[in-house]
């Protein structure tokens, strides 16, 4: 991939929408982004992604439809697949706030998440966005939330022959997946897909939005329930009180399956795509086989 300076992109912005720019800080993204936040002199400043066009068209999509519901997304100023950049990009603007653990604005965000279940989708699985992110059409890659399940099931051979998981943690985890109660007949809603506290803003006890729309797909609400189990127990009750669904052992065990599904898939995607940031998704995964034998 294309390494972007932030000279680069400082040049980019103001010539692509005639600003002053103040400064330009590349702040962390995922293995397949660039990420960089933009100061203007005037008003809130601006994050540009540049990466894969797929993901930023179909990020772009999904905090536009969520905005739409209700949801307090990021702003699209502009995606394209083609530009001066060397990359294709998306333009957002970038929200106030913070990161929040206040449990008023994580259940805050737990109502907004339930606006964002509420946007029935076509098929299931990563979006597909037909044309440019706003005023098109997105749909899920599969044809069935089983097959999306089950295609990350396939490719966890991939993580033994790489040497990223032993053949024992790989059959553990793949047989508690397939033992769990997954079934989701539909249809698929908008899931934000990697739905933690660093990508819910906060300021003031009120919740100013949730970022980071890039792993939006169609499917289980219960996939977004179980990323953000991850966090502490205080946060997650927070998040289901604003929700409105109660915790009970039968949601504990799906959301178990749903852990060691959504940690196997970021392996087999951080793999693909030549990071080595394994050890923090092989852990948790050891967790809930941990738990279910302790169980």
């Amino acid at each position: 991939m294309n390494q972007l300076s932030s000279d680069t992109v400082a040049a980019f912005v103001r010539s692509y929408l005639d600003t002053a720019v103040l400064s330009v800080e590349r702040v962390p993204g995922s293995v397949g982004n660039q990420d960089f936040l933009v100061s203007l002199p005037d008003g809130p400043g601006l994050v540009l992604k540049a990466g894969d066009a797929r993901m930023l068209a179909a990020e772009g999509w999904a905090c536009s439809r969520a905005r739409a519901a209700g949801v307090a997304a990021p702003v699209v100023v502009a995606y394209e697949s083609r530009s001066a950049l060397p990359l294709p990009f998306l333009l957002l603007r970038w929200l106030p706030g913070a990161p929040s653990r206040d449990p008023e604005v994580l259940e805050e965000a737990g109502r907004q998440l339930r606006l964002a279940h509420a946007v029935a989708l076509d098929g299931f699985g990563r979006l597909v966005v037909a044309d440019a992110p706003t005023g098109s059409v997105a749909a899920g890659e599969h044809g069935s939330w089983a097959e999306v399940v089950e295609s990350t099931l396939t490719e966890v051979h991939r993580l033994v022959t790489g040497g990223i998981v032993p053949q024992s943690l790989a059959a553990g985890a793949a047989a508690m997946v397939r033992a769990a109660d997954l079934d989701f007949p539909g249809p698929g809603v908008l899931l934000h897909g990697d739905l933690k506290v660093p990508h819910i803003f906060g300021q003031q006890g009120r919740c100013t939005g949730i970022i980071d729309w890039g792993d939006a797909s169609a499917g289980d609400p219960r996939l977004d329930l179980a990323r953000f189990s991850m966090d502490d127990a205080d946060a997650f009750a927070a998040l289901l009180r604003g929700y409105g669904v109660p915790r009970t052992a039968d949601l504990d065990a799906v959301l178990a399956a749903y852990r060691v599904l959504w940690n196997l898939e970021a392996l087999v995607y951080e793999q693909a795509a030549g990071g080595d940031w394994f050890d923090v998704y092989r852990g948790r995964i050891e967790a809930d086989l941990d738990g279910r034998r302790a169980g």
